[in-house]
């Protein structure tokens, strides 16, 4: 989403740099989000990462919309460092 800076687009450079596999970044205003996102995800074809306000996750995730990776944080080595809020 466009927040109004402009480190994501650094972060997704620096990635693909250094991996075969290649992030494709799309910065979606604000506005358009939500109704974006929500015709993808309806339409099958929502993205592998997305940057979401999290007063729409419940709605989301209560429409299986989105994947719980709790599994997969958890096995991270540094999982007990993350916030609580954010995980």
């Amino acid at each position: 989403r466009a927040d109004g800076s402009n480190f994501m687009p650094r972060i997704v450079d620096a990635f693909n740099k250094g991996h075969q596999n290649q992030i494709k970044l799309d910065i979606i205003p604000n506005a358009e989000i939500i109704p974006k996102y929500g015709a993808a995800a309806a339409g099958g074809t929502a993205p592998d990462a997305l940057s979401l306000d999290l007063i729409y996750t419940p709605s989301f995730a209560a429409a299986g919309q989105l994947e719980d990776i709790t599994d997969w944080a958890k096995s991270l080595p540094y999982f007990a460092s993350l916030s609580p809020a954010h995980v």
